[in-house]
């Protein structure tokens, strides 16, 4: 039963982001700590939502501009820390850089459907082929909630893979030095986020640092 209610959390928590409800249910911080009461890794998956609302702050939304899709972030890390894959601060890093990897093309999903959906109004105002516009509000939800069901657990499954082979095949310990970076990184992140140039390049030069700290580490 917790495998089907994860599910319909990555599904529920898509549309909250995208669609409708907009309850919070797709916060980062709300999102982890559910799939922590999930398997039973709260204060963990907790203080996992907790950074990657700090690591939104790079990323600041204005107007029309879609920013990463730190929903999908929340959800993949949180499964990675509660199923065990994820056991020191080093594998953190590691997976975290995995998932900011993976949130490219979920994002640019995102901007697909909402121009699917702008496309379908356009048609609903031109052409009037719905009765009404709760049929365009119907197949937005239904995309919305597909694309966190498949998408999201498609692109963590895939980082879950890559981290444990690559955990197979070196041995990664946490020791202070992970901690002092954690902080640097998250520090420098913030002050990427005032730079004016488009967001993709703030988020390599982001994860170029992250790389480079971890394999400094």
């Amino acid at each position: 039963m917790n495998y089907i209610a994860l599910l319909l959390l990555a599904g529920f928590s898509s549309v909250d982001r995208n669609a409708a409800f907009h309850i919070m249910l797709s916060r980062p911080l709300v999102l982890s700590t559910i799939i922590g009461l999930l398997f039973g890794n709260v204060y963990l998956c907790f203080l996992s939502g907790l950074l990657i609302e700090l690591f939104g702050n790079i990323d600041v939304p204005v107007g029309t501009k879609i920013s990463k899709d730190d929903t999908f972030m929340a959800y993949s890390m949180g499964i990675l820390v509660s199923f065990g894959i994820i056991q020191t601060l080093s594998d953190y890093l590691l997976g975290l850089l995995l998932v900011i990897i993976f949130v490219f093309p979920v994002t640019y999903v995102d901007m697909l459907t909402r121009k699917w959906n702008q496309h379908m109004l356009d048609k609903y105002l031109k052409y009037r082929i719905y009765k009404s516009p709760f049929g365009i509000l119907i197949k937005g939800i239904t995309v919305a909630f597909l694309k966190g069901v498949v998408l999201y657990n498609i692109f963590c499954l895939i980082a879950a893979f890559i981290l444990v082979r690559i955990e197979d095949y070196l041995s990664i310990q946490g020791e202070i030095t992970a901690y002092i970076f954690l902080i640097a990184s998250f520090l420098a992140g913030y002050l990427i986020r005032f730079l004016s140039f488009k967001s993709v390049y703030k988020y390599i030069i982001f994860s170029s640092g992250l790389l480079l700290g971890w394999l400094v580490i």
